[in-house]
């Protein structure tokens, strides 16, 4: 009788083996996408909020201070891509200062249907009730 020659090849246990390693490795490649698709969907509703918020305060700069005071509160709400973008300002006097006041442009949004915490955008602008300055 002749003697066995060693086969080549892999075992059944090896393969699983690999297949485990490989399908441990793809899962985490496959969280890090989705942290990074998470990641860019809300730097985008960041600034889209922000352009909205400052595109109220453009819109503040060119009005008269008593029209600015006399229109303070909500604004709009916009509704794009199923996320509500709801925009304010709010006027408030500068303490020791009478001449001068605060304006404040908020954007808040949050994706609709989900009880996640809203986020904001804020800005301020000093505004100095003589008109002629």
């Amino acid at each position: 009788m002749r003697a066995r020659q060693p086969q080549a090849g892999f075992t059944m246990v090896e393969v699983l083996v690999a297949l485990v390693i490989m399908v441990i490795g793809l899962s985490g490649v496959m969280l890090m996408q989705m942290t990074t698709m998470r990641g860019n969907r809300d730097a985008s509703r960041y600034t889209r909020c922000s352009h909205y918020a400052e595109e109220v305060m453009e819109d503040l700069r060119a009005k008269t201070i008593v029209a600015v005071e006399a229109g303070a509160g909500a604004l709009t709400a916009q509704v794009v891509q199923a996320v509500t973008y709801r925009i304010s300002y709010a006027v408030a006097p500068v303490p020791l200062q009478a001449e001068l006041v605060v304006i404040t442009t908020t954007c808040t949004f949050a994706e609709d249907g989900n009880d996640g915490e809203p986020r904001t955008a804020r800005f301020e602008m000093l505004r100095t009730r003589q008109e002629n300055l």
